[in-house]
């Protein structure tokens, strides 16, 4: 392959690369709510997930540090877990856990393209 060609096809890949990330990146309205329910106990988020699961609104995606997140399962909503300060502070000391929480909560934004997010 000719260094030509090579910086042709880099040329591209880059830009489809780039119209995809575009893509993700923009809102879909009415498509999916992201909720962020950091420091929700059990029973506080089962309560949340089970008010969502019966709004016919757009899919929802809840972000919980919650480790009891498998019994507030619930139809029509996502949990998306990650570890608690406390929890994450034993398993990676030196990662700050708003670093954590920064990475995660953009990675859910480009996977879901989230029309809106809340607090819970």
């Amino acid at each position: 392959m000719t260094p030509e060609r090579l910086r042709w096809q880099l040329a591209g890949a880059r830009a489809e690369r780039d119209w995809w990330r575009a893509r993700a990146a923009e809102p879909q309205p009415d498509a999916v709510e992201v909720v962020v329910a950091i420091g929700h106990d059990a029973e506080a988020l089962r309560a949340l997930t089970a008010s969502l699961a019966h709004d016919t609104g757009p899919a929802t995606v809840v972000v919980t540090d919650c480790p009891g997140f498998r019994h507030a399962r619930a139809a029509g909503v996502l949990l998306e877990y990650l570890p608690d300060a406390a929890t994450w502070e034993r398993h990676r000391p030196g990662v700050p856990w708003d670093d954590l929480l920064t990475r995660r909560l953009t990675r859910i934004l480009l996977d879901h393209g989230p029309g809106h997010i809340r607090p819970a």
